[in-house]
């Protein structure tokens, strides 16, 4: 099952130093003294993330956030956790941010600094495709959940085409919850959580509604047990 992980992984694509992660990897801290509201007076955010190992052999892992730009997103800002596998410190990262909406646009994982990144870059530079995506405002410290690429779950399908890869977004592990709280006392003392979304989302308001309508009449068909948390705010 391991060696499957790690050859479905490398097969998604080459190598990658898009995140210079290999080598001389250091974890995406901000200062653990930040307060909320000297981050709104300067309209800033933190955005904190829990990130998983795409494979067992992953030393480093990143994600490179990105903005959009026309049809597709441009790159923006990394957030990177070294040594995934090492049980001393929670595998989070931390980055300031201006308020906005963030998209997760490619994942690298680094194995024997040798880096491999899974993402749907063009020519120019820009991506395609969004992962996941989540917004922040000023004054925010916002833990936005626990992100995992599940590579084992990457396979080639009949057509010889690559399938798209598992990414799940969820609640922080309990020990990771209580490992981050002591080491960064200030920060989680002030920090909300706000899952990622899955995907890259509507566009505007009205897709917005239009898709929480598909959802709800799903849940009434029976098709789904309940509606994304977007639908549900007020």
């Amino acid at each position: 099952m391991r060696r499957a992980a790690v050859r479905a992984f490398a097969a998604l694509l080459g190598a990658d130093a898009l995140l210079h992660l290999a080598g001389c990897a250091q974890t995406s801290h901000v200062d653990g003294g930040l307060q909320a509201g000297a981050l709104a007076i300067q309209n800033k955010a933190v955005a904190v993330m829990r990130l998983g190992s795409p494979n067992p052999n992953c030393q480093h892992v990143a994600v490179m956030l990105g903005v959009r730009d026309g049809a597709g997103f441009k790159r923006h800002t990394p957030v990177r956790v070294a040594d995934v596998r090492g049980l001393a410190k929670s595998p989070v990262g931390e980055v300031e941010l201006d308020p906005g909406e963030y998209h997760v646009v490619a994942i690298q994982c680094v194995i024997n600094n040798a880096p491999t990144v899974v993402g749907d870059k063009t020519v120019n530079g820009t991506y395609l495709k969004s992962f996941a995506h989540f917004t922040v405002t000023a004054g925010e410290i916002v833990n936005v959940g626990f992100l995992h690429l599940d590579a084992a779950r990457v396979q080639s399908s009949g057509f010889g085409k690559a399938l798209r890869p598992e990414l799940t977004v969820s609640e922080w592990p309990l020990d990771d919850i209580e490992r981050y709280k002591a080491a960064r006392p200030e920060l989680a003392a002030q920090m909300k959580t706000r899952l990622m979304i899955v995907g890259d989302g509507p566009k505007t308001a009205g897709e917005q509604a239009d898709q929480c309508v598909r959802w709800r009449q799903a849940q009434t068909d029976g098709l789904a047990q309940g509606v994304p948390k977007e639908c549900t705010s007020p």
